[in-house]
């Protein structure tokens, strides 16, 4: 029996998501330089990304859990179109798809060569999830709505850290750590650490900006996903995305 790695981290995320809280410290606690190094670095990644229109990468998800020896293992691609169109698309070990395109969401999973349409579940907690997965890509790492406490990690790889922002959402989720490649216009890998020791690390490769993705890509009024290599993947009227 699967283990459902890409659904377990969604909801994970999700918990940390949906919460709306408007507590807002940290800044006025750290020193005034390193409050301006995190605001310069905000700024910075903000203005790197601020031309995608399109993303396409492939990931690897791994999740470690203490209780277990082996590390679960699942790869995927994620795609990304403007204005915030998010698909997360797991093609191994197993096929599962999850689209958002504004409102609206849709989840597939393939069985017995057959695609079948899933009830999404906790609709609007996945919407704010993919939100927030397409505001990391464009750098807004600003609009977390008031659920994290923002800071910066320069030794090493650059790193942003979104820390929960009140007790109840620490209890589940210790930290989101972003971290940057050395441009510091792409992010390399997302690591979502628990309180005990659990976490799931998605690593990103294979990035293409600005490439050409078809609407029917992001379309969750479909009964089946349409295939990222099909020929209704790709978009001939549409002028050519600037590249990075």
């Amino acid at each position: 029996m699967r283990v459902p790695v890409f659904k377990g981290w969604l909801f994970a995320a999700a918990i940390v998501m949906i919460a709306q809280v408007a507590l807002v410290r940290g800044a006025s606690e750290e020193p005034v330089s390193e409050s301006a190094r995190l605001e310069a670095l905000l700024n910075e990644v903000q203005h790197n990304l601020a031309d995608v229109e399109t993303l396409r990468a492939d990931f690897v998800q791994e999740r470690h859990l203490s209780i277990m020896r082996d590390v679960l293992k699942s790869e995927g691609t994620l795609l990304f179109a403007r204005p915030g169109r998010v698909r997360l698309e797991i093609r191994r070990p197993f096929r599962s798809v999850l689209v958002t395109s504004g409102e609206s969401i849709a989840r597939y999973e393939l069985a017995d060569g057959t695609w079948q349409k899933l009830n999404p579940g906790d609709a609007g907690a996945a919407v704010v999830v993919m939100e927030q997965i397409a505001n990391w890509i464009l750098g807004r790492f600003r609009e977390t709505g008031g659920a994290f406490v923002i800071s910066a990690d320069f030794n090493g790889p650059t790193r942003i850290i979104l820390t929960p922002a009140d007790e109840r959402l620490a209890k589940r989720i210790e930290a989101i750590s972003l971290v940057l490649n050395d441009a510091r216009d792409a992010i390399k890998s997302i690591k979502v650490a628990e309180p005990g020791g659990d976490y799931a690390l998605m690593t990103f490769h294979n990035e293409m900006r600005n490439e050409e993705l078809a609407d029917a890509l992001f379309d969750t009024a479909l009964d089946a996903p349409v295939e990222l290599d099909a020929p209704d993947a790709q978009r001939e009227d549409s002028p050519s995305g600037q590249s990075l």
